[in-house]
């Protein structure tokens, strides 16, 4: 696995994207609002330069961040 720039919450977060979970169950699932998993989300755009949850999980993948 790369140097992954991601925190583990925010691994937690794009790994439960990309199964399909929408927001607001990963934040019921994480016991957080949903607009902390939406602020999650905000950065990991920053981190990985991206523009959507679907191409967070397209830079990923490959990477092997996500379990």
């Amino acid at each position: 696995m790369s140097d992954c720039p991601l925190t583990p919450r925010q691994l937690q977060v794009l790994g439960m994207v990309a199964r399909g979970n929408p927001l607001k169950v990963i934040g019921e699932r994480l016991g957080i609002k949903e607009r902390t998993v939406e602020n999650h989300m905000c950065d990991i755009h920053i981190r990985l330069k991206t523009y959507s949850q679907a191409h967070a999980v397209y830079l990923g993948l490959p990477e092997g961040w996500l379990k």
